[in-house]
């Protein structure tokens, strides 16, 4: 497998996009607002399941986001499965473990550990070019990551429509090349420079390189 050499911007073009922005407390606030009159009322009051589940998912993105880019992923206690919380003193609640979790922080620290193995895995991730945005959207970002052989290709999908579909240009990547999603372990190859892609709302899929 061969990979050209792929394009390579500042991180500072593509900050502007704030896809993924999140309070620090984004598990209890996503229902409530983040007003200071809201904030402490967003660490008592519980959300029903649905706004959890969308809150839960908000924080996959954000955290796939961070292990993606350039720069060394800062983890706060209790981030890695989203313990709840809300304004000062709130944020400071005790740290709970494997045992104490619910189904939804179990489900998002397994997340966490497959994005820690993704990192250690791919030296792409921790040292590679990063790429112009393959595709740009209010809600969807999709953008590479490459060095020598390896590429990693992130794409995040923060919209609430159902399933977003389309095709991404990758000009720089040799027709052939098979690529595995890491999550799912589906599989797809690049044909005449292009990768089409299906992707669910509020989800996020990372696309390999296979040697």
């Amino acid at each position: 497998m061969m990979i050209k050499a792929l394009g390579c911007r500042p991180l500072s073009a593509i900050t502007t996009w704030r896809a993924l922005s999140v309070t620090p407390q984004v598990v209890s606030t996503v229902g409530f607002g983040t007003s200071s009159a809201t904030k402490l009322q967003a660490g008592r009051n519980r959300p029903n399941n649905r706004v959890l589940y969308q809150a839960y998912e908000q924080l996959k993105l954000a955290f796939t986001y961070l292990y993606t880019t350039p720069g060394i992923p800062l983890i706060y206690y209790g981030d890695e499965f989203g313990l709840p919380g809300a304004g000062d003193p709130d944020n400071r609640r005790m740290m709970r473990f494997d045992g104490a979790l619910s189904t939804f922080e179990s489900q998002t620290l397994e997340w966490m550990k497959q994005l820690g193995q993704l990192r250690a895995k791919h030296p792409a991730l921790r040292a590679g070019a990063w790429s112009p945005p393959l595709w740009k959207e209010a809600d969807f970002l999709a953008w590479s990551r490459s060095l020598d052989k390896d590429l990693v290709i992130v794409l995040i999908h923060r919209g609430d429509a159902q399933l977003k579909k389309g095709t991404l240009s990758v000009p720089a990547v040799a027709d052939g090349t098979a690529l595995v999603e890491w999550f799912s372990g589906k599989k797809m190859v690049v044909n005449q420079g292009k990768l089409p892609f299906e992707i669910a709302a509020r989800s996020a899929q990372v696309w390999t390189a296979q040697p």
